[in-house]
C-alpha cells in the first residue's frame, strides 16, 4: 500500500460537518484526521474501505455500523486524537469474521477464568457503567478484556491504539509481546475473502449513494 494510494482513501472518506466543528474544538483539524486515517490504511494493507465521522450527541466515541454496507461510521465524542480516532477505526476491522474470531480467541486463551467482572472494579473509574464487564488477566489495559454480548470485542482497538505512537508501540511490544505479535499479524496479512466481499458491497453501495447525490 503506497502513500498515495492511502491518500486517496482518506481524502474520499465523509467527514460531516457536524463532526468537523466537533473536531476544531477539540483541536484536531480535519487535514490532520485524514493524515491520521490515511496512516492506519496504510499500515493496516488497506482493510477498510468506507468509513465516516459523523458527530452525535454522545461525548464518548465509539464506532457504529461494524461490516455495514454503506453506514460504518465514527462518533468522535468530545476529546478526540490519534490515539482514538485509530482505536475506532480498529473497531470495524471485526466486520471481519476471522478478525472477530481471533479476537474471541485471544481473550479465551488468556482470561483467568469464565467470571466476568465489572470494570469499575478491575480499573477504580467510576466512569464506567455498571453493565459494562470485562475478564480478569494480566492485559496491558484492563478494558482489553471487556465483554459484550454480540460477541465484539475491544482487542483489535486497544491493540492497535498502541501503534498510534512510537512510544506506546514500545510499551505493548515489552509489556504484552503475544498481544503485539497479534496485531502485526492480522496487519500485515492479505485480505480474507470476507474482507474483500465486504469491500465490493461497500464499493457498490458507494457507487449507488454517489449517484444519488448526482
Amino acid at each position: 500500500m503506497t502513500k498515495e494510494q492511502a491518500e486517496s482513501w482518506a481524502n474520499s472518506q465523509v467527514i460531516g460537518k457536524s463532526a468537523i466543528a466537533r473536531l476544531k474544538k477539540a483541536k484536531y483539524p480535519e487535514a490532520d484526521v485524514r493524515r491520521d486515517m490515511a496512516e492506519f490504511y496504510r499500515i493496516s494493507g488497506g482493510k477498510l474501505r468506507l468509513i465516516k465521522i459523523e458527530s452525535e450527541r454522545s461525548g464518548r466515541a465509539h464506532a457504529k455500523g461494524i461490516g455495514h454496507f454503506e453506514d460504518a461510521s465514527i462518533n468522535p465524542g468530545n476529546n478526540f486524537n490519534k490515539t482514538t480516532l485509530w482505536h475506532e477505526m480498529a473497531h470495524h476491522l471485526e466486520a471481519d469474521s476471522a478478525a472477530k474470531s481471533a479476537a474471541n480467541g485471544y481473550l479465551l486463551k488468556r482470561r483467568q477464568s469464565e467470571k466476568v467482572f465489572s470494570l469499575r472494579s478491575l480499573t477504580g473509574n467510576r466512569g464506567y457503567g455498571s453493565n459494562e464487564g470485562a475478564y480478569k488477566d494480566d492485559f496491558i489495559d484492563p478494558y482489553v478484556g471487556k465483554v459484550y454480548r454480540d460477541q465484539t470485542t475491544e482487542v483489535w482497538a486497544m491493540g492497535i491504539q498502541y501503534l498510534a505512537n512510537p512510544y506506546d508501540a514500545a510499551m505493548l511490544a515489552s509489556k504484552d509481546p503475544e498481544m503485539a505479535a497479534l496485531m502485526a499479524g492480522y496487519l500485515q496479512a492479505e485480505l480474507t475473502p470476507a474482507m474483500k466481499l465486504l469491500q465490493s458491497l461497500q464499493d457498490q453501495a458507494k457507487d449507488i449513494v454517489q449517484g444519488r447525490r448526482d
